[in-house]
């Protein structure tokens, strides 16, 4: 888009002297189809940060190898923990802890069943008893 002359004249030696018009309308369609792909997404997971990288990358497209966007020049992918292991590693400790979350509450759940089935063997066990105390007081009357 940068490289589009009708968007970006390509007659300035250096991007601070550009008018801020220039710069601003690619800004605005750049914003306008990033919310457009976020409107395409479900509501529950716009707010969703891998949602939101994804979409920047369509958007975006790829990175350049060895470039982190927005950075600068200097600035390489290891620099700033960008590493494809680390950014993988990052995603599988995220699902991880999502699949502990939701053992941890199913585990919750079965001790809430296993309290409320006590209680049940408890009042059972005393039904039991007063039955028999019954069955005993009976006998004693006959």
């Amino acid at each position: 888009m940068a490289r589009t002359p009708t968007i970006v004249p390509l007659n300035y030696d250096d991007w601070r002297s550009v008018p801020m018009y220039y710069k601003e309308e690619p800004w605005k369609e750049i914003e306008e189809k990033l919310e457009q792909k976020l409107d395409e997404q479900p509501p529950y997971l716009r707010k969703d940060k891998s949602v939101q990288d994804d979409v920047f990358l369509q958007v975006m497209g790829p990175e350049r190898n060895g470039r982190v966007r927005g950075a600068g020049k200097a600035v390489a992918p290891s620099d700033v923990g960008l590493v494809r292991s680390n950014v993988q590693k990052k995603k599988e400790d995220e699902e991880l802890q999502a699949t502990i979350s939701n053992m941890q509450g199913e585990i919750n759940d079965v001790k809430e069943q296993l309290t409320e089935m006590d209680q049940i063997k408890t009042q059972l066990t005393e039904m039991d008893q007063m039955k028999a105390q019954l069955k005993e007081m009976d006998q004693l009357k006959a």
